[in-house]
C-alpha cells in the first residue's frame, strides 16, 4: 500500500486489515519521523479487485524492528466500505 503525508507518498506493507483500521509496517525511515500517534494521514490499499483510498490516524506505533503502526480508518465512502467488507468477509 501506499501512506500520504506531508504531500509526500511512502510505500508501506499491509499486515493487518480489519473493518475498523490497518497494521501497517514502515522501512522509509523519513516517513517513520512523520507518524506520531494521533496523526492523520491518507492511506491507498490496492488489489486487482479493487481498492480503498481514505483518511486515518495514528493510533499505536511500535518503534521496534519493523517499525509498525496503528490505524484507524477515520472515513470510508459506502462503495470502498463494500469492496473492503468483501476483502475480509467474502460475498455476502
Amino acid at each position: 500500500c501506499v501512506i500520504e503525508i506531508d504531500g509526500l507518498r511512502f510505500n508501506a506493507e499491509t499486515t493487518n486489515l480489519s473493518p475498523g483500521g490497518v497494521k501497517l509496517v514502515i522501512t522509509n525511515l523519513e516517513a517513520q519521523g512523520r507518524m506520531p500517534v494521533d496523526r492523520n494521514f491518507k492511506v491507498i490499499i490496492e488489489a486487482i479487485w479493487g481498492g480503498i483510498s481514505t483518511r486515518c490516524r495514528v493510533v499505536r506505533v511500535s518503534n521496534t524492528s519493523p517499525f509498525t503502526i496503528g490505524a484507524e480508518f477515520l472515513s470510508l465512502p459506502p462503495d470502498e466500505r463494500d469492496i473492503l467488507d468483501t476483502w475480509l468477509f467474502g460475498n455476502r
